[in-house]
């Protein structure tokens, strides 16, 4: 978060997961589903608690929230989370985002992150490759908000990482409703792949890693894990095996087990009869 912090962030993108932004009046731009939802104990999210971090703050930031397509994590989620933290947001059509950049209404784009290759290469939501590729145009950093644990280095690249193929009814349908004719042919990936050389940054809980990638990312798991093996360890509680009075829990239950059998060969053996409605 001190990362971002340094960019002065205004105004930004967001779409499905993740965030697009412009500074000091900054906009941002969210792509994908990064934020509190996905972690139930935490008000903040990986991609989402950058742009709340920065509004807290009091940093001045507008974020445009794109509706993410095909199943609207964007519409649904995203705006959903941004109005509970008090963060000014914008919805817009997905198709909308190089409009904007154009315009110099952008000036960072954020994104989250389902699985990042050893030199980089992220695979996100689909449409994160093509607001990459947007940023690039127009001059826009570009940076990846995900924890290290989200680093895959036994992927080498993003050719590696498979890429789920989704119902065709996800894109034929909005909310139920039919948008397309009949026997029209789908294709709906779940994900692309951001080649890591339009990637400005990756923000992790290891700090922000720059290009090469490779070694930082390597770097920064291997640090994860030496704080991990050096952080105090807890045993897991074990129940106890026996009881008051000597008797095995085993014992126990196999008791209550055979009781329980007795009642029903015999309804009238139950040592806890219901009630019987008069």
């Amino acid at each position: 978060l001190p990362a971002f912090a340094a960019l002065g962030l205004a105004f930004a993108l967001a779409y499905g997961p993740l965030t697009m932004a412009a500074t000091d009046g900054v906009d941002e731009a969210e792509h994908g589903l990064a934020g509190g939802l996905l972690y139930t104990s935490a008000q903040f999210g990986t991609a989402l608690g950058v742009v709340q971090a920065a509004h807290h703050a009091g940093r001045d930031v507008h974020v445009w929230v794109g509706e993410t397509r095909p199943n609207l994590q964007g519409a649904r989620l995203t705006a959903w989370e941004l109005a509970q933290a008090g963060v000014p947001h914008t919805l817009i059509a997905d198709v909308a985002a190089g409009h904007l950049m154009a315009l110099g209404e952008v000036d960072v784009v954020i994104v989250g992150a389902d699985r990042i290759a050893a030199n980089g290469d992220t695979a996100n939501k689909t449409g994160t490759y093509m607001l990459a590729v947007l940023a690039a145009r127009h001059g826009i950093p570009f940076y990846i908000a995900a924890p290290i644990s989200t680093v895959d280095l036994a992927t080498v690249d993003g050719d590696a990482i498979p890429i789920e193929e989704r119902r065709a009814i996800e894109v034929l349908l909005v909310r139920g409703v039919r948008i397309a004719p009949p026997d029209t042919n789908v294709r709906n990936p779940s994900f692309d792949v951001t080649p890591a050389d339009l990637i400005t940054g990756i923000a992790t809980d290891e700090g922000l890693i720059v290009a090469p990638f490779g070694d930082g990312l390597a770097e920064a798991v291997a640090r994860r894990e030496r704080r991990r093996s050096a952080a105090p360890r807890f045993g897991a509680w074990k129940p106890p095996t026996t009881i008051a009075g000597g008797s095995t829990i085993g014992a126990v239950a196999a008791t209550e087990q055979e009781t329980l059998a007795a009642a029903d060969r015999n309804p009238a053996a139950d040592p806890d009869p219901a009630p019987v409605a008069s």
